[in-house]
């Protein structure tokens, strides 16, 4: 025969061991396990922080304001004026960015020369990610009209990575034009991964 006293210790005893396959009632009437409510927080809560990375807004436009009369080789191009700077993440004194957060990233050099007075001249502006080449643009032969040239570039960034812009193959004569918006560095966060 069974005791029935055996039975009403053993029964709270299994419950409590296995309260994890409690059946835990929603809004409409669905039953789920403690475990599968607690899956479900998880899988909630990591959307939650993937759409607070996509409000995420890090971008910045900077321009140089005075010339630079021939420059030499490897000189870092600072461009000095910010003029927008969402995250305050590009510092105009030392003309580079930093990135705060692993991201996808979109930056572009604008450099405007004017006229030389001889073809025999060169100058190519390069962007520095952590001191590698990533993108070039020249002004090269300009000789009777303003150049305005674009190097733009998409890079995936780790935080603290750092990008700025730097001359190369310097031959002649050469200006970069400061002033009225002539030579840029700009760069914006498309995703955070």
């Amino acid at each position: 025969m069974f005791n029935i006293n055996l039975l009403l210790l053993i029964i709270p005893a299994f419950i409590f061991k296995h309260a994890h396959l409690l059946l835990l009632e929603n809004s409409e009437g669905v039953y789920v396990s403690k475990t599968e409510f607690n899956a479900l927080q998880s899988k909630v809560s990591a959307l939650e922080a993937d759409i607070t990375k996509e409000k995420t807004t890090i971008a910045f436009v900077a321009e140089l304001t005075t010339n630079i009369v021939n420059p030499t080789n490897n000189v870092h191009i600072i461009f000095d004026h910010s003029i927008l700077n969402i995250g305050n993440n590009y510092t105009s004194r030392h003309g580079v960015f930093v990135a705060p957060i692993p991201g996808v990233y979109h930056f572009a050099v604008e450099i405007t020369a004017p006229p030389q007075s001889t073809t025999s001249h060169s100058l190519h502006v390069r962007i520095m990610k952590k001191n590698e080449a990533v993108a070039v643009t020249f002004v090269d032969g300009n000789t009777n009209y303003f150049l305005r040239r674009t190097a733009s570039t998409i890079l995936q960034l780790n935080t603290g990575d750092d990008v700025w812009c730097q001359t190369e193959s310097i031959g002649g004569s050469n200006t970069i034009n400061g002033g009225n918006t002539y030579s840029m560095f700009s760069g914006f966060l498309i995703r955070a991964v």
